[in-house]
């Protein structure tokens, strides 16, 4: 089966069954992006309720950090959020980042510097929390 359509079915499927809804703040998925080029996750907020309805979009990857950051935001300012970078073989492993819409929110990202530590990271997280901003990659 066509790996696409496999991905598709399965999201439907969860949509279906209530799946997992991500309120709160949000980019990658319901927060941060996955950074690149020496960026390590990222942060992100917006609010959500219930997934009603999915739309997805696939862009190529930005070749910069910054430029990264400036697709998450212009995405989503659009509603929609990043959900991972995915090649398929079927189309030449060509790389895409795949963003999701499925509430009323809009999101806002920051890429943050990488921690090397445990901690470190523990203490950014907690940091981002405290200002109601979700962190998700590394």
């Amino acid at each position: 089966m066509n790996k696409k359509l496999l991905i598709v079915m399965t999201c439907l499927g969860l949509a279906a069954c209530g799946g997992s809804s991500d309120s709160g703040a949000g980019g990658s998925p319901s927060s941060g992006g996955t950074g690149t080029g020496g960026s390590s996750g990222g942060s992100g907020s917006g609010t959500g309720s219930g997934a009603l309805t999915q739309t997805y979009e696939a862009l190529p990857p930005p070749a910069d950090p910054a430029a990264f950051l400036a697709q998450l935001n212009a995405e989503g300012a659009k509603g929609f959020r990043y959900v991972a970078e995915q090649a398929f073989s079927g189309d030449g492993n060509a790389a895409q980042n795949i963003f999701v819409k499925d509430t009323g929110a809009t999101y806002t990202y920051e890429l943050l510097a990488n921690n090397a530590t445990q901690a470190g990271f523990l203490a950014q997280a907690n940091q981002e929390g405290a200002r109601g901003i979700a962190t998700k990659g590394r």
